[in-house]
């Protein structure tokens, strides 16, 4: 066959074996999910003092889903467990209108939230990292060493059946995908605030958990006092790097 011919036709197969590989990697969620799901909801033998939801540009998925975690979270619990989020790109953006909106639909004010950048401090050893998709915990674990079993996947927590552990991202769709992904961050936030409930008090949370980053604004849940701060940072988004949400 003529190189020129060769050349027209790899990327039409290349996206046929990215769609086969994508459907073969579904298929295996769905059938591994019920067994996931029981491991991620065994958090260990104390309740860790801090969570830590990381996306990749911290403005729509992570920011939500520490907002929907403190929300659910048993009142005792709200002075015990600091609640941040990060993102790998993108510091110091606002989360977006829409977002915003239907965070706010939904009881969890975003109209502070600022995006931070993960970095060391975030992650102490007494945090529960918590990430949207598979790929970002196999990022912490090469880029800062963090232990894989101290890292969950949101998703995986979802007490319905599944067709991917990820938690879509927003970025770039329309709100149809939006809304899903904030249903879907819901159900598995208040799975997890279950499991945190269900543990003993572990240590004290660390200071750079209590006091967040720089410029982070730290609100309490939407609707709610209590002496417990949310620091806003910015959520995830797969298109650009710099500009995922």
């Amino acid at each position: 066959m003529p190189t020129s011919l060769l050349a027209g036709s790899w990327p039409a197969l290349r996206s046929r074996l990215a769609r086969a590989a994508r459907r073969l990697r579904n298929r295996a969620d769905r059938a591994l999910h019920p067994r996931r799901r029981a491991a991620a909801a065994r958090l260990g033998s104390v309740r860790p003092a801090a969570v830590l939801f990381i996306c990749q540009g911290n403005i729509y998925r992570s920011p939500y889903a520490a907002g929907a975690l403190a929300r659910s979270l048993p009142r005792e619990l709200w002075s015990m467990v600091e609640i941040a989020s990060a993102g790998f790109v993108g510091g110091g953006r606002p989360s977006p209108a829409a977002a915003v909106w239907a965070a706010r639909a939904r009881g969890v004010d975003l109209s502070a939230h600022v995006s931070r950048v993960v970095g060391a401090p975030l992650l102490d050893e007494r945090t529960m990292v918590v990430v949207m998709e598979p790929r970002q915990r196999r990022e912490l674990v090469a880029r800062f060493g963090v232990p894989a079993a101290r890292v969950r996947v949101l998703g995986d927590l979802d007490p319905r059946p599944i067709t991917t552990r990820a938690i879509a991202d927003p970025w770039g769709q329309g709100y149809g995908v939006l809304s899903a992904s904030y249903d879907r961050i819901d159900r598995c936030t208040r799975a997890l605030a279950d499991a945190l409930a269900a543990l003993p008090a572990g240590t004290a949370a660390p200071a750079a958990a209590r006091a967040g980053a720089a410029g982070d604004a730290a609100a309490p849940p939407r609707g709610r006092g209590g002496g417990w701060a949310i620091p806003q940072p910015a959520d995830e988004g797969a298109a650009s790097p710099a500009a995922a949400g």
